[in-house]
């Protein structure tokens, strides 16, 4: 077994990028990568496996690899250290990046003949620059969105694609490879499914090799309308020749808070009429619904965010005089301070947090780990102790942890950890201040932490949280000095402890906070006035062997920061 290690940067993923056209957002856009689960850019996942063969190639053959399936299990994160491991028998190869022992791809190679030459190249199509955004019922075919089959042509930047290969980890990729992992990285992020494609696998085999661009033709998408699953097929010609076939997911948008339905379990009222509270976190996800929960009840909400809440403002309508945008990066204390309008406040909800990823305990992790427990506390303590000189005694502060502090998942030492702080912290709070401390421990939600269809199935209805989160405001039954914990007893299924090897990260109940932005003063107007606006490889030709249905659906579940696409 042969191992190499690598790191990728920011900048090198721009040259990919580049280099093969896929421009998809979540890789080269910052505010994109920061409202997914992953909190920011990652890089391709074909940049990845083309990384790994050039590791190969210091002990095999390149020209001798007549197949290729790349199962994708976690992103890459640019600055992070990888490893990259192979075992190498006379006819197969099989790959593994890992990073601190958790997978990140898995490769299986079949080594046979040197391939002949296919002949000459095709010529060069100009590339999409924007991705296409489209749904399941545009690939189903019920839509006047319909794709059906597709030809064309496409080049990669054979010289770009070499030297960052060089510069990263040294070996080579032959042209050929380059090229069809390339597009198969192009058609999928920019393509088909285009912009909110979550690559799941590839499977590649090879007949031919060749330099300069390919022609290629597509079939009609497969689609699997309950798992979300869809299976592209493609032929290649010319600069190299080929079979492809490509498994993706869509990932849909996360609906912004219902109304109604949120009045269903809490009923309009005016109940905190005249107080004033803020939210912390309060543009999206659960935030978004307890700040129009509050709103409802009639209070003044004071919604704290990095950008303009659009999301809320079209769910809030009937509530948006009293829902004021409060722009500022909350974990700059000295930011949110200057953004908030004067007066005191009756409440605070600390609901941001950043995204959560899959860490090990091991010495790779440590530095992650550290920044999350970082960010986590900041999140925490900045709005905090901004806001305490503000608080009126006998105020309400809520601070969100989370059900799987009791049981936490395999890999999330960082994360039980954090909460622990959280918890920690609340206790001092109810101790040495006049205000009422509660605890949220939510199950797990549908937010754009949870997106992949994987964690949509299994998250509980956000309403009820919401709906106990407000009533806190106006409990009877509060002891000072003590901690209420409003835990997850009607609220739904309990967060699984998944003894898988890499547990979902999509287990995740907090709106994501993004990275710091610059803070802007409180706009004059409230929101809605003017609106804001694995299962083994099988010996068989790769391609022949799609993933199911069923394995899609388990892959979501375990794939916890599955977005290589």
């Amino acid at each position: 077994m042969s191992t190499r290690v690598f790191r990728v940067t920011d900048t090198d993923v721009a040259t990919y990028a580049a280099a093969v056209g896929d421009r998809n957002p979540l890789h080269v856009d910052n505010d994109f990568g920061h409202r997914s689960p992953y909190g920011r850019p990652v890089a391709h996942g074909a940049l990845v496996v083309t990384l790994a063969l050039a590791a190969l190639a210091e002990t095999t053959d390149p020209m001798a690899v007549r197949d290729i399936r790349a199962t994708f299990r976690q992103p890459t994160i640019p600055g992070r250290r990888y490893e990259v491991d192979w075992t190498v028998t006379e006819s197969e190869a099989r790959g593994r990046v890992s990073f601190g022992g958790i997978e990140v791809v898995g490769i299986r190679c079949r080594l046979g003949s040197v391939l002949p030459w296919c002949g000459p190249a095709a010529d060069e199509q100009p590339r999409r620059e924007v991705p296409r955004v489209l749904e399941l019922a545009d690939l189903a075919g019920d839509s006047e969105n319909t794709v059906g089959k597709e030809r064309g042509t496409f080049a990669v930047d054979y010289p770009r694609i070499a030297g960052l290969v060089s510069r990263v980890i040294g070996g080579r990729v032959p042209e050929h490879v380059a090229a069809v992992l390339g597009w198969a990285s192009y058609w999928t992020g920019m393509c088909t499914p285009g912009r909110d494609a979550l690559l799941v696998a590839c499977s590649i085999v090879l007949h031919g090799s060749g330099s300069g661009a390919v022609e290629f033709a597509t079939e009609e998408p497969e689609v699997d309308r309950r798992s979300g699953l869809v299976t592209l097929h493609a032929g290649m010609s010319c600069g190299a020749s080929a079979d492809v076939t490509i498994q993706s997911l869509i990932r849909e948008s996360v609906p912004g808070p219902d109304a109604a339905e949120l009045a269903n379990v809490l009923p309009p009222s005016e109940k905190l009429d005249g107080k004033t509270i803020l939210v912390v976190g309060g543009s999206r996800g659960l935030g978004a619904a307890v700040s129009l929960g509050l709103a409802s009840q009639g209070a003044r909400v004071l919604v704290s965010c990095t950008r303009a809440p659009e999301v809320l403002a079209a769910a809030s309508r009937a509530y948006g005089d009293r829902l004021w945008p409060v722009l500022a990066d909350a974990s700059d204390g000295w930011a949110l301070a200057a953004a908030l309008p004067e007066g005191p406040l009756d409440g605070v909800v600390l609901l941001a947090s950043p995204a959560i990823p899959t860490l090990p305990l091991a010495p790779d992790a440590v530095e992650t780990a550290a920044q999350f427990m970082a960010a986590s506390t900041r999140l925490m303590f900045g709005p905090l102790s901004v806001c305490a000189p503000r608080l009126r005694k006998g105020a309400t502060v809520v601070m969100i942890s989370s059900e799987a502090v009791l049981a936490p998942p395999r890999w999330w030492p960082h994360y039980a950890a954090a909460k622990a702080a959280v918890e920690g912290l609340a206790e001092y709070v109810a101790r040495h201040h006049p205000w009422n401390v509660v605890v949220v421990r939510p199950p797990r939600l549908w937010t754009d932490l949870t997106n992949t269809p994987g964690g949509r199935a299994v998250s509980n209805p956000i309403a009820p949280v919401a709906a106990d989160i407000v009533s806190a405001f106006s409990a009877q039954d509060v002891v000072a000095g003590e901690v209420s914990v409003l835990g997850a007893a009607g609220w739904g299924a309990p967060w699984p402890i998944s003894s898988e090897p890499v547990p979902s990260q999509s287990m995740a109940s907090e709106p994501i906070a993004s990275e710091p932005e610059p803070s802007k003063s409180l706009p004059s107007e409230p929101i809605a006035s003017p609106p804001v606006s694995s299962k083994p490889v099988a010996s068989e030709p790769i391609a022949s062997t799609p993933m199911s249905s069923e394995e899609v659906q388990d892959a979501g579940d375990r794939r916890s920061e599955q977005v290589l696409r």
